[in-house]
C-alpha cells in the first residue's frame, strides 16, 4: 500500500448506507382521489439500476400517464428498484437529504423489490434521455395493504381508460417476434371480423390475397406463422380471455375474480367487491350467491367440477373453485331447462335447494384420459374404446343411431346440425362421422389430410379439447354422454330449473336428499328442454340461430312452417301473452327475416311485466303437465 498517497488532512472515505425498503405513504381518497405513479429514470436497456420515484397525483388534475399491462411472472424471481426523492401531490420533494448532505435527486434512498418480468420490462420502456411517467399496479399498489389492495382494484378499469395510452409489455424481441406482429398488423387491415357469426372474411375478396406476404402465399411452414406462433405462447396472451382466466397464472387466488371486475358492465359491477381480507372460500361463495340472486338463474351451477384429486380450496359443491385450472371447455348452446326462471333457496350450513327433473342413472362410466398432449393414435384408442362399449349402429332412445349420438356427445354439439346455424363454422356430423369411423385418419403415419372435406389437423384438436378431463357414460335408461372424470356409477342426470345444461349429481350416501355437483354433462336428447317438455311431436325439427344480441335462440319448422313457438309447449297462463321483435320494440308477430329474430318476450298484460323467461316453465306448472319436478339440495 502506498501510504505516501494518504493526506492527513482528508476526509474518510465514504460508506454506501444500506438502503431502507421503501415506505408507502397512504393514498389520499377523498373526492376522486389520488393514485400513485412512477417517474422512471432515463438510462440504457443493458443498464444495471432501476430508477425511478414515487408520486401521488390527484386524479381531478388528469395527470398525464401511461397504463403497464405484463404478466407478474414468477414470486420468487425477484429484482429490485432503486427509489429515489419522492414528491407529494403538490409536486414538492419528499427529500430525505438530511441523512446526507452528499445525496442528490439522482441518490437512490430506498429499496422497492419488484417481480423479475417487472423489472425487465421498465429496462426496456425507460427511454436513453428523458423521464417516462408510468402505472404499474404491483409498484402503484400498496401489495401489503388489503384495504388500499381492495381500494385500487375498484378504480383498475379507470385507471386503465383514463391513460394516456396502455403499454402491453409482451416480453423481449425474440423469436422473430417483430416479424410475428407485423404479420398480424398486415393479417389484421385485411379481414373482417362479424360479431354475430363469429366468422372472419377478407377484405380482398379472396383469402389467398389476405394472407399474402411480398406476393407470395404465407404457408404453414412460413417463417411468419412460425413466429406468430411462438409470439401468442407468451405469458401476456394467457391472461386474454374471460374463458382463460381460469387457466390463467396468478399469485392471489382471490384475483381470479378481482382481476376482471374492470371488465364487467356498470350493472354488474356489484357481483364482485374487491376485499382482499376475506378468505378465498368466502370470495368466491359470495360472488356465487350475488350472481345467483342478480340473475335469478343458476347461471354458474355448470363451472363447478367434482375434482379428482382435493383442492386446498373448500367449497361447497355448488360454489365454482374458480382457481381449478384444469376444468374441461365449457358445453355452450344448451337449452336443457328451456330457459326457465330459477327456483332455488339458500339454507343453514351451505345448502342451495333448487328445483328439477332426475333424468336418467348412470350405470357405467370410462375416463377418457385424454390430455393436451395426447395423439391421434390415442384419440383413435378412445375413440374404439367407447365404440366397444356399444352397439353404433343400433337406435338411440332419442331417435337417430347411437354412433350419430356419440360423435354429438364427444363433440359436446358442435357440429353444424346441432350448433347455432348461423355460427358459420361448424363442420357436419355427417364428415365426422365418415372421419372418425374410418381407422386410417387415426393412423399417426398417414399423412393425407382430408377426408371428406375435413382437416384432419383441424378436426382431432377439437376432439382432444372436448375429451380432456371428461368421462363417457352410460345410464339405465340407454342415454349416453360425457361429463367430468370424476363421475361414478350411481350419479344422476338432472335438469335444473334455472341452469342450461344438464348437471350431474351425486346422491349424499348418509342423506339421500342431499346431492353433491359433480359437473355439467352433455347428453344427446335431452338439450333442448326433452327432460322437461317431452321429445318433439312427429314431423316437428329444431335447430338454433345467434340473434341479434348475440344470443342463441330455438327455431322450430315444420314443412314450410318456420317459428319460435315450441310445439311442445302449453298455453300461457292468464294474463300472458308472447311478443317478438326486440325489448325496445315488441310485436305481435314473428318478422319474416330471421336474421332480425331475438329472444321471445313475455309480457304480463296485468303488471307491464316482460322478461325472456317462460312463465310456463314454472315447478308449479310443470307439475300440473306431469313432469315429476322435485327439490335437490346441494351440499
Amino acid at each position: 500500500m502506498d501510504l505516501s498517497r494518504l493526506s492527513t488532512g482528508s476526509s474518510p472515505p465514504k460508506i454506501p448506507r444500506p438502503l431502507d425498503e421503501y415506505l408507502y405513504y397512504p393514498l389520499n381518497s377523498s373526492g376522486n382521489g389520488e393514485l400513485r405513479l412512477i417517474r422512471l429514470w432515463p438510462g440504457p436497456v443493458d443498464g444495471e439500476d432501476i430508477k425511478l420515484e414515487v408520486f401521488h397525483a390527484w386524479k381531478s388534475s388528469k395527470p398525464v400517464y401511461e397504463a403497464l399491462s405484463y404478466t407478474w411472472g414468477s414470486a420468487t424471481h425477484t429484482d429490485v428498484a432503486l427509489v429515489c426523492e419522492e414528491t407529494d401531490r403538490h409536486g414538492k420533494r419528499k427529500s430525505r437529504r438530511h441523512l446526507d448532505e452528499t445525496m442528490d435527486e439522482s441518490t437512490p434512498v430506498s429499496s422497492l423489490g419488484i417481480a423479475h418480468n417487472l423489472a425487465v420490462a421498465l429496462r426496456h420502456l425507460r427511454y436513453p434521455d428523458r423521464e417516462r411517467i408510468l402505472w404499474a399496479d404491483a409498484i402503484c399498489i400498496n401489495q401489503t395493504d388489503d384495504a388500499e389492495r381492495s381500494r385500487e382494484v375498484l378504480q383498475m378499469g379507470s385507471i386503465y381508460r383514463n391513460a394516456q395510452q396502455v403499454v402491453v409489455w409482451l416480453g423481449p424481441s425474440e423469436d422473430d417476434s417483430t416479424l410475428a406482429l407485423e404479420t398480424l398488423d398486415r393479417i389484421g387491415w385485411g379481414v373482417h371480423f362479424d360479431r354475430r357469426t363469429f366468422t372472419v372474411t377478407s377484405k380482398h375478396g379472396r383469402w389467398a390475397n389476405a394472407l399474402k406476404s411480398n406476393g407470395e402465399m404465407l404457408r404453414a411452414e412460413s417463417p411468419r406463422w412460425v413466429a406468430i406462433a411462438k409470439l401468442i405462447r407468451r405469458g401476456w396472451f394467457h391472461r386474454l380471455s374471460l374463458d382463460s382466466t381460469r387457466k390463467s397464472f396468478c399469485s392471489d387466488k382471490k384475483d381470479r375474480l378481482f382481476a376482471i371486475h374492470g371488465l364487467l358492465p356498470p350493472r354488474q359491477k356489484h357481483l364482485i367487491t374487491p376485499d382482499y381480507s376475506l378468505r378465498t372460500e368466502e370470495v368466491y361463495k359470495a360472488t356465487t350467491i350475488s350472481c345467483i340472486k342478480f340473475y335469478t338463474r343458476l347461471l354458474l351451477l355448470p363451472n363447478c367440477i367434482l375434482q379428482s384429486s382435493p383442492s386446498d380450496v373448500e367449497l361447497p359443491s355448488w360454489v365454482p373453485d374458480f382457481s381449478f385450472k384444469d376444468a374441461p371447455e365449457y358445453i355452450d348452446y344448451s337449452q336443457a331447462d328451456g330457459y326457465a326462471l330459477g327456483s332455488f333457496s339458500f339454507h343453514e350450513m351451505d345448502i342451495l335447494a333448487v328445483q328439477g327433473v332426475k333424468v336418467a342413472e348412470i350405470t357405467e362410466a370410462w375416463a377418457s384420459n385424454i390430455t393436451q398432449r395426447s395423439t391421434i393414435d390415442e384419440l383413435g384408442d378412445v375413440w374404439y374404446s367407447f365404440g366397444q362399449q356399444l352397439s353404433l349402429s343400433a337406435s338411440y332412445i332419442a331417435g337417430g343411431n347411437v354412433d350419430d349420438a356419440l360423435i354429438e356427445a364427444i363433440l359436446c354439439g358442435l357440429t353444424e346440425e346441432t350448433g347455432p346455424a348461423n355460427f358459420g363454422w361448424f363442420p357436419s356430423g355427417k364428415a365426422y362421422k365418415k372421419l372418425l369411423l374410418t381407422p386410417e385418419n387415426f393412423d399417426g403415419e398417414n399423412q393425407e389430410k382430408r377426408s371428406d372435406g375435413l382437416d384432419r389437423e383441424l378436426v382431432f384438436p377439437r376432439f382432444r379439447r372436448s375429451l380432456i378431463g371428461r368421462a363417457f357414460f352410460k345410464t339405465a335408461e340407454g342415454y349416453i354422454g360425457i361429463c367430468p372424470e370424476s363421475v361414478k356409477r350411481g350419479d344422476y342426470v338432472v335438469v335444473i330449473l334455472g341452469c342450461a345444461v344438464p348437471l350431474v349429481l351425486r346422491p349424499d350416501q348418509d342423506n339421500k336428499e342431499s346431492f353433491r355437483v359433480v359437473g355439467e354433462c352433455y347428453v344427446p336428447g335431452i338439450m333442448n328442454a326433452e327432460g322437461i317438455l317431452g321429445s318433439f311431436p312427429p314431423g316437428w325439427t329444431k335447430r338454433k340461430l345467434f340473434s341479434k344480441d348475440e344470443s342463441v335462440l330455438m327455431v322450430y319448422e315444420q314443412g314450410i312452417i318456420k317459428t319460435q313457438r315450441d310445439p311442445r309447449a302449453s298455453t300461457l297462463p292468464l294474463g300472458w301473452k308472447v311478443m317478438f321483435g326486440t325489448k325496445d320494440c315488441p310485436l305481435e308477430n314473428e318478422l319474416e327475416d330471421e336474421r332480425e329474430w331475438d329472444l321471445p318476450l313475455f309480457m304480463n298484460e296485468d303488471t307491464g311485466e316482460t322478461t325472456v323467461y317462460d312463465p310456463r316453465l314454472t315447478p308449479e306448472l310443470l307439475k300440473q303437465r306431469g313432469v315429476d319436478i322435485r327439490e335437490f339440495r346441494l351440499v
